[in-house]
């Protein structure tokens, strides 16, 4: 936090040399121990409205007011044959040149804000309120928090699942593994910074009627991690309405957001994106600025009986809440009656709990639950997933065989993939499944990184794996399975060239014409 208190100011003479000039003041505001870089900009920390530590961007202004608290500027006069020196304000090319210099040696990297102990990307557990330099986290403890082992038992890890599953006993999960992905939830946050890649899938809280928790479930689980209610933003109406609501949320640094109340069918190219992406770059809303984010939130949606396109399907870890009541809010008999203040009073042990099952995990020197690939999900789910099936519980992930019925794959995936198809080959040329693999794996030049990281995305939808177990033959028989399925007025078709298949997109309004793949075209020397 910025200090205006009585520190000794750096001594700089001015001179011809800016930039030997500029690196002393840099070494100055790094001796100060409060002056940090965050998404590319110098900050500090300050607290908001509740107290808590947030990111403060120094601005223009910010940069030379924090010079000149920390910097005595002197430049040396000569008077009648002697020197004297003459303080001198913060020259404008001084702060200039260190706001936009884009480095700063000696002054550390802060790459987040946490509410809680979580694990860093050693495996250990950060538990110490204040900055961290190993992880470039800054911990902000309001309460009190039990230290936690850093190699606990078996035992002491069934009773952290069972702790956690306690008190979530009066929500109706429709069945175990609902549970166990409302568990995977809890984790995901507490490991972000244990793993590469990204945060992980996004979490749909769906009940089969109006009332039966689901935005209760979301808060206790941000009580547990934030100490406070979740974040909401409404269901974005379309997909530029979300890609601002995302750049605001990244901008904030938030830790756990909540999609709340979605009606009708849900899905979304940005939150796609920002689901299977680490960085955020878009700007800033009001202004031309350009801001870079990394995506460290953990995402919920919550809706009745939500219908979800293929694309978002594939991105979502399923907590389906069933009743049997008509009216579930009207129930009564809860274990704990006003579960908000339980969580809050329990908040410390909770957390602990979830920290627990993932450390215990790491100490076993992390065995492997053979469990089935999750495409753009893989390090979440090689801690999280394999932490949780290893402490006994479901596999979260087989949630993903039961929300297929919630989205129509097949005809969402050929969508994509025909779209990606058109991208990448306009002019009808053809590609073969070796070649399409070899632009997804980013082998080929004369793509930009969106058109790889879409086709390796369609590639993984269309044949339901990760891309790393995909290969040509693999490709080709789903490609042929599409073969001629018409969607969005257009199919997808092959030619064949020296026994070769080369698939391209061909608009139905051609039907007149004789099909391309009714012609074999002879082999070429």
């Amino acid at each position: 936090m910025l200090q205006n208190d009585s520190r000794q100011l750096t001594q700089i003479k001015l001179g011809m040399d800016e930039r030997s000039v500029n690196d002393k003041v840099i070494r100055a505001l790094a001796d100060r121990g409060d002056i940090y870089v965050n998404g590319g900009y110098l900050c500090t920390l300050g607290t908001d409205s509740d107290d808590r530590v947030i990111v403060r961007r120094l601005h223009r202004a910010s940069v030379r007011e924090t010079i000149s608290q920390t910097v005595r500027f002197t430049e040396v006069l000569s008077r009648n044959g002697k020197e004297h020196p003459v303080a001198r304000r913060v020259p404008k090319w001084c702060h200039d040149a260190i706001q936009q210099r884009g480095e700063w040696d000696g002054i550390p990297s802060l790459r987040g804000i946490v509410t809680c102990p979580v694990l860093k990307s050693d495996g250990t557990i950060l538990q110490t309120e204040g900055f961290d330099p190993e992880s470039g986290l800054y911990l902000d403890l309001k309460e009190a928090f039990p230290s936690i082992s850093q190699n606990p038992d078996r035992a002491t890890v069934e009773a952290s699942v069972k702790m956690l599953a306690d008190v979530v006993d009066d929500f109706p999960f429709a069945q175990p593994v609902h549970r166990a992905a409302w568990l995977a939830l809890v984790l995901t946050p507490i490991a972000r910074q244990a793993h590469d890649g990204v945060t992980g899938p996004l979490f749909l809280i769906d009940a089969n009627t109006p009332g039966a928790g689901k935005t209760l479930l979301a808060d206790i689980t941000s009580i547990i991690v934030t100490g406070k209610d979740v974040a909401r933003i409404s269901a974005p109406a379309s997909d530029e309405e979300a890609r601002k609501k995302i750049t605001t949320l990244a901008d904030k640094g938030e830790q756990i957001v909540l999609i709340d109340n979605i009606a009708g069918a849900f899905g979304s190219s940005s939150i796609d994106a920002a689901l299977t992406g680490t960085m955020w770059k878009d700007r800033r809303l009001g202004s031309q600025e350009l801001i870079e984010a990394p995506l460290n939130m953990t995402w919920m949606a919550s809706g009745n009986n939500v219908a979800l396109a293929a694309d978002t399907a594939r991105r979502v870890c399923h907590i389906r809440l069933e009743t049997s009541h008509e009216n579930p809010e009207e129930r009564t008999g809860f274990r704990y009656p006003n579960i908000k203040e339980h969580v809050k009073s329990q908040r410390p042990g909770l957390l602990a709990a979830g920290l627990t099952i993932l450390r215990g995990y790491i100490a076993a020197e992390r065995p492997n639950q053979s469990l089935k690939p999750w495409g753009s999900f893989e390090s979440w789910s090689d801690l999280v997933r394999n932490a949780l099936v290893w402490a006994g519980e479901p596999d979260p992930g087989e949630t993903r065989q039961q929300i297929r019925v919630l989205a129509d794959n097949d005809r969402d995936s050929l969508h994509m993939m025909i779209e990606m198809l058109e991208t990448i080959d306009p002019n009808e040329n053809g590609l073969q499944a070796s070649e399409l693999l070899k632009i997804a794996k980013g082998e080929t030049g004369g793509f930009d990184d969106c058109e790889v990281e879409r086709l390796c995305e369609s590639i993984e939808s269309l044949c339901e794996q990760s891309m790393k177990s995909v290969t040509p033959r693999k490709l080709g028989v789903r490609l042929s399975h599409f073969r001629n399925r018409i969607t969005s007025n257009k199919r997808l078709d092959f030619r064949t060239s020296r026994g070769a298949r080369y698939w391209f997109v061909q608009p139905i309004e051609a039907e007149g014409r004789r099909s391309p793949s009714e012609q074999h075209i002879n082999e070429q020397s």
